[in-house]
């Protein structure tokens, strides 16, 4: 909240004002709308074409000072936004349901209202959905998978186009991406400058993202990919789902390193630790699966499903190999897999985004409720307050402090009332 002398006016600009506009921008505004000096100490108001945000612009005599906040504009307060969209996210349950289920208990509020409403709470958290996509993209160690998310389009012929929903998970967090289309550019220009090492199954699109534009520069060589575990054992699964019992020993190599695997978990090795254990275990397995591989390969008719997973396998035989040489890397992509699949759960339920605009308020969704999983806080504990603390002009320096990864340390910090003596 602003305090100011008596002798200080504010001017409200009747218009409403691209917010975007820097301190130049603004201080231009002042003269022309209310034809008075910018440096004058005076406070300048400023709102943008919807009205739920307002900048407000003054001088403190050292410099411009721009103060953000956002609007309710009689919205509900933090803990009905909250549930909304907790619900919309976390229980996959369409706005029309909710909608019916307030009808039950009396209460007459139209999917359309709990859509304003729910777009409303997800612009306000877009901001620390950024800062978690700043955060993952930002890691050391990348892993990446996507899906499709149909979304009504009035230019495509159906009326309904193939957007495309990415997911990254890095630093303990997971980020969403929304593509208007498959074209690999978008998820290219997301990895501009990434250094780190990116793990994905075989799949061919891979390549095209890693190369950003056609004929351009590797954005992540090979030397830095890794590969996925589970997608190769899972072409050795249909093989022997098909009849071929030869599939069966590879089935038992895979077996094998995946139970080395999970005695590092249960034990919580440090990456070290791990390393060494793959060193002195697993890749001694490793190596008798591939000799086999190989050597049967050979042997095998063209286009039958074990011929199909052998190839498969060679061909990613060196990412493969290389989430060996690393205890921080995990052999196989299923963490983000299985962060990705609350995208196919609510897209069973609600069937398509209105737009692409909707479609990028979902990432939001999916980045924010995704991020409290991993960690495993409260949803609807942390959209309250972290929705309060947003509204009543949190700074934007201070981001990092609401993310769920802090928000679930500072909640261990936090004394506990019964803990308390009573004595």
């Amino acid at each position: 909240m602003l305090t100011q002398p008596p002798s200080v006016r504010v001017y409200v600009a009747a218009e409403p004002t691209d917010l975007r506009k820097s301190f130049d921008g603004l201080s231009v505004l002042v003269a022309q709308c209310f034809g008075t000096d910018p440096l004058c100490g005076h406070l300048f108001v400023f709102r943008n074409r919807r009205g739920d945000q307002v900048r407000v612009l003054f001088w403190d005599r050292t410099g411009y000072v721009i103060v953000a906040k956002v609007m309710d504009r009689g919205r509900p307060g933090p803990g009905l936004l909250a549930s909304i969209i907790v619900e919309k996210f976390e229980d996959a349950m369409p706005l029309y349901r909710q909608a019916q289920q307030y009808a039950r208990f009396g209460v007459s509020l139209s999917p359309s209202t709990l859509g304003e409403w729910s777009a409303f709470a997800l612009d306000v958290l877009a901001s620390v959905a950024k800062r978690i996509q700043e955060r993952v993209l930002g890691a050391c160690y990348l892993r990446a998978d996507d899906t499709g998310m149909r979304v009504l389009d009035q230019n495509h012929p159906a009326g309904v186009k193939r957007g495309h929903i990415w997911a990254f998970v890095g630093a303990e967090l997971v980020a969403f991406l929304y593509a208007p289309d498959w074209r690999a550019k978008h998820p290219a220009a997301q990895l501009q400058g990434f250094t780190g090492y990116l793990q994905g199954d075989g799949y061919a699109g891979y390549g095209a993202m890693l190369r950003g534009d056609d004929g351009g520069e590797v954005i992540v060589p090979e030397e830095r990919r890794l590969g996925c575990g589970m997608h190769i054992r899972a072409k050795f699964e249909k093989a022997a789902k098909g009849g071929d019992e030869r599939a069966a020993v590879a089935l038992a190599y895979f077996k094998a390193i995946y139970r080395i695997e999970a005695a590092c978990k249960a034990e919580a090795l440090s990456a070290e630790a791990r390393l060494t254990r793959r060193q002195e275990l697993s890749l001694p397995v490793l190596e008798k699966l591939y000799e086999w591989i190989h050597e049967l390969h050979l042997r095998l008719v063209p286009s039958t499903p074990l011929y199909v997973a052998t190839l498969y396998a060679i061909n990613q035989e060196a990412a493969w190999r290389r989430c060996f040489t690393d205890g921080r890397f995990e052999i196989d992509n299923g963490e983000v897999e299985r962060r990705i699949r609350c995208v196919a759960l609510g897209r069973k339920n609600y069937l398509f985004a209105g737009s692409n605009k909707g479609a990028e308020r979902l990432a939001v969704g999916y980045t924010v409720f995704g991020s409290c999983r991993m960690h495993g806080v409260n949803p609807l504990a942390w959209a309250t307050e972290v929705l309060g603390k947003l509204q009543a002009g949190w700074p934007r320096e201070r981001l990092d402090e609401l993310l769920p990864d802090a928000w679930a340390r500072a909640s261990l910090a936090a004394p506990v009332a019964d803990d308390a003596d009573t004595s």
